[in-house]
Parts: C-alpha cells; sequence; structure tokens
C-alpha cells in the first residue's frame, strides 16, 4: 500500500487534519517531479556510458586534449558509406588549406613514427590505419592513388565490399598527418570522414577494430588485453592496436581523464598500436623481461595532458602492459 493510500485512511478530522493533507498533496507532487528528474538523469547517464563504451578505451583521442581512446560511437549513425559531393565539414579541426605536392608512400613515410593526430578524437582510426602501414605498406600503396587532377582516390570497405571514395587536395589545419605536414594519413582522415556521413565529427571516438575492418575488408577482432603470448600470436597474423583503461563515473557524469591506468606517462581512453614485443634475451632489452613497444598516434614527441608529459612511444613489462591496458584489436591479414 503507497503512502497517498494510508494517508487517505487516517481517521482524522478537523483543521489541522485539512491543513495536513493539503501540505501533503503539495509535497507529493514535488517527490513525482523529483522522482522524474531522476529518471531522466538516469537515462541520460545511462546514454553516456554507452557513449563512452563505444568510444575513442582504445578507442581515439585528441593530442590536444579530447581523449578518447577510441572507443567510441564513429561511424555509429545512419549512414551509407559512400564517395560523397563536396567535402566534409571539418568542425574543430579548423579551416581547409590547399595542398599541392605529391604524398610521399615510401616505407618511411609510412612508418608509425610519422603519425600525428591533431585535434581530433580519432586515435582509434589513426591507430588502426598505422597499425595496417607497419605491418604492410604495400597494402596502403594499393588502396591510395592520386589522380591526373591532383585528387586521390583511396579504397575504403564497408562489409568487405570496396567503396572508392575520392579526396580533394585540400586538409584541415588542425587534422591528422605528419609532424612536418600533411602526410598520407591526412588522406586517409579525409576519406574516412567521407565515408562516415561527411563529417569530421564522425570520426570523434570508435574501435580500432572497425578502423581495420574498414581499411582492409576483413573481418577485425576486439578482445581483452590478454598477454604477451597473445600479443605475439596476434601481431603473426597482422596488425595490432590496443587500447587504455576506460573512464570512471563520477558524480556529475564522465570525468573524461579519471581511468585505471598505473602510468601517468600513459593516455587514458586512448589507443595505441603495438609495434612489437621483444624477448628478454634481445640486446635492445635492457629490462631483464619482455617488453612491449607501443606508439601513441599523439606523434613521437606525445603530448602534455593535465600538464603531464604522456610519450610519444612506451615500452612495458607485461605487468605494466596489463595493468594500464583493458583492449586488444587485431586483424588477419595472413592470406
Amino acid at each position: 500500500m503507497t503512502l497517498d493510500q494510508h494517508a487517505g485512511l487516517i481517521a482524522w478530522v478537523g483543521e489541522d487534519a485539512d491543513v495536513f493533507r493539503q501540505k501533503w498533496n503539495l509535497r507529493g507532487a514535488e517527490l513525482d517531479s523529483l522522482a522524474e528528474r531522476l529518471r531522466a538523469e538516469a537515462e541520460e547517464t545511462a546514454a553516456h556510458a554507452d557513449e563512452q563504451d563505444q568510444a575513442s578505451s582504445a578507442d581515439g583521442g585528441s593530442a590536444l586534449g579530447d581523449g578518447s581512446n577510441g572507443n567510441a560511437d564513429g561511424g555509429e549513425g545512419d549512414f551509407s558509406p559512400r564517395d560523397l559531393p563536396g567535402e566534409p565539414s571539418t568542425g574543430d579541426t579548423g579551416r581547409y588549406k590547399e595542398f599541392d605536392g605529391e604524398i610521399d608512400l615510401s616505407d618511411e613515410a609510412l612508418d608509425s613514427s610519422h603519425i600525428e593526430q591533431g585535434q581530433l578524437g580519432d586515435c582509434w582510426f589513426l591507430a588502426g590505419a598505422g597499425a595496417v602501414a607497419n605491418r604492410d605498406p604495400d597494402f596502403i600503396r594499393e588502396h591510395m592513388r592520386q589522380n591526373e587532377d591532383g585528387t586521390w582516390t583511396v579504397t575504403l570497405y564497408d562489409d568487405g565490399e570496396p567503396v572508392e571514395i575520392t579526396v580533394e587536395p585540400t586538409f584541415p589545419e588542425n587534422g591528422a598527418g605528419a609532424p612536418d605536414g600533411v602526410n598520407w594519413l591526412s588522406v586517409y582522415e579525409k576519406a574516412a570522414a567521407e565515408y562516415f556521413g561527411g563529417e569530421y565529427s564522425e570520426l570523434s571516438g570508435g574501435f580500432s577494430s572497425d578502423a581495420f575492418e574498414m581499411i582492409t575488408g576483413r573481418e577485425a577482432e576486439k578482445t581483452g588485453e590478454g598477454d604477451f603470448a597473445d600479443l605475439e600470436e596476434k601481431l603473426a597474423e597482422g596488425p595490432v592496436a590496443v587500447g587504455t583503461e576506460n573512464n570512471d563515473v563520477g558524480e556529475r557524469g564522465w570525468r573524461i581523464w579519471e581511468s585505471e591506468i598505473d602510468e601517468d606517462n600513459i593516455v587514458p581512453n586512448h589507443a595505441y598500436i603495438v609495434e612489437e614485443v621483444i624477448p628478454a634475451d634481445d640486446p635492445r632489452n635492457t629490462h631483464g623481461e619482455p617488453v612491449v613497444v607501443l606508439t601513441n598516434p599523439w606523434g613521437p614527441d606525445g603530448g602534455e595532458l593535465d600538464d603531464v608529459q604522456r610519450d610519444g612511444t612506451l615500452t612495458l613489462t607485461q605487468e605494466q602492459y596489463q595493468e594500464s591496458f583493458d583492449t586488444t584489436y587485431s586483424v588477419d591479414m595472413e592470406d
């Protein structure tokens, strides 16, 4: 029986009873309003949680403070991947600038040390693309060509089916590229923005496994962090990216930079490229135990977050790796 029903059954009459019941009715309306607000806030919190689960856990983050590790909802909207007319909307990545020149597609230029993320929270995509280029630079060269009119054609995939996208020779001033300017990733990032509906903002947050599938056309995996044996097994088959721990929920919703990562030099909610696992007896290894080498899409110099320098390259023992990372993304590119 509800409190309203109990109040209605009380055998109490007179002026004081009437006043009490009037106050009770008013208070009940206030409680109903409060309950409705709490329900709305709970729904909003759940929505934020869903977005974060999909976001940049490895999923993507911006070198200038976006922080999503790449688990985002990039590409989750109602869209049909295709070559759209016109230029993608740049949003926070700044104005377009003309680019008149060729893109260097040498092995050196395709190396992950030549990645710099920019202001967009698409580490999930850049880590995936960089890992593919590390593994098979010929694959990138075969899927990106410059046309006679100065545009580029990039071949991406939708459910394994090729989608050719034409990219104009203009790039946002704060988009992805190399430390010294425009590179192949500038072209791929713009093609992905068009693929996802025509806005760079659609790339803010996603899974590196989705990046692998749209870039290679092959089915990718998203699993837990695993151990070094797991990473070595996946590296033997194809490119691998990993993601740091997810955000915690605070009193006022998602607190972007709070997470359970163990080391200050690691970016929370961010995707990294897995370069290699170095055995303990390798002359390059001075740790006395196996280590994994990871590349931060922010660039070779990393960047600052909350006044703390975050490294561009990480060399971690298995314990350090497992304390700060929770997701592995991989794709088998072996024939």
